[in-house]
């Protein structure tokens, strides 16, 4: 009965704000998930609308310009110390150069093709190649930028590689240091600052942490503290299963500083799944598809 008494008690919240559009990989080309192998990512995309190809300088703009609230970038540390946006941990699959990543400078990574290896049709045609798509820096995107909201997903996440990007962001004009959200490993969480009393950072295990807690209790009036003072990324198949979902766990994270996102990546946006006045955004990188999906807003 106590229990029932919580469940039936738990108070209700209008949301505060409406939901934020975060750009996948900067926007790109859309996978086939039921197939997607993770052997090369470039080889497995789909025919789509979707101009660009992800983490360039193209697709960000592209997502800027289609209305997108902030975007995210997969990063790796050069061999000569700065920041290239680029996801493969090698070049062989995405490019024209071959070897590991990290273990480049930043001259070498951007004299290369990075759209040389896109196809959607088993290598019959290569769209992509020799289109002027190269692999940007951190720098760039932030002086193209200023002012835009960035979440980075540092490949290369060792203890001294995340100091390094801290110190990257302390070199930066005041206005611009709180820009970033980060994507972690869980044992490096404690070197991320916070923004006030909030989280700048969030690692897989401690999202998980959030919604399992959730799962458990959000049926009561108490909130996990793993989710207070973050951003929560929700994969779809979680969803329906959180207590008030959608408008009801939206208002209370953001009544205990979170905001709450539907982990989409690179499918295609539908519109039964705009949910932005209910406070959830998403997390996509079908820049292309959002016309509509605002539209149907």
């Amino acid at each position: 009965m106590a229990i029932l008494f919580l469940a039936l008690t738990a108070p209700g919240y209008e949301s505060a704000e409406k939901g934020r559009l975060v750009a996948y990989r900067g926007g790109g080309q859309l996978l086939d998930y039921a197939t997607f192998d993770h052997r090369c990512i470039a080889s497995q995309i789909l025919e789509t609308p979707n101009r660009h190809i992800e983490n360039t300088l193209q697709s960000i703009d592209a997502s800027v310009a289609a209305g997108f609230d902030a975007i995210h970038l997969n990063l790796h540390h050069t061999a000569d110390g700065k920041f290239a946006v680029f996801h493969d941990w090698t070049l062989d699959c995405a490019t024209d150069g071959k070897g590991v990543t990290s273990e480049q400078t930043l001259d070498q990574l951007q004299s290369l093709d990075a759209g040389y290896g896109y196809t959607f049709d088993d290598g019959e045609s290569f769209p992509w190649r020799g289109k002027g798509y190269r692999i940007p820096s951190l720098d760039e995107v932030v002086t193209r930028y200023p002012r835009l909201e960035i979440w980075l997903n540092l490949k290369t996440a060792d203890a001294k590689t995340v100091k390094a990007l801290l110190d990257y962001k302390r070199s930066l004009p005041p206005g611009q240091r709180n820009n970033f959200f980060h994507f972690a490993a869980d044992e490096n969480l404690p070197l991320y600052e916070h923004r006030g009393s909030r989280r700048t950072a969030l690692s897989m295990a401690s999202d998980k942490r959030c919604i399992r807690d959730y799962l458990l209790y959000g049926w009561s009036r108490f909130f996990p503290k793993a989710c207070a003072n973050t951003n929560i990324v929700v994969p779809p198949k979680f969803a329906g299963y959180l207590w008030g979902w959608p408008q009801q766990f939206a208002a209370r994270a953001q009544r205990h500083g979170s905001r709450v996102y539907l982990w989409s990546k690179h499918r295609k946006l539908q519109p039964e799944s705009n949910l932005l006045d209910s406070g959830i955004g998403i997390i996509t990188g079908d820049i292309a598809g959002a016309d509509s999906f605002l539209s149907a807003h």
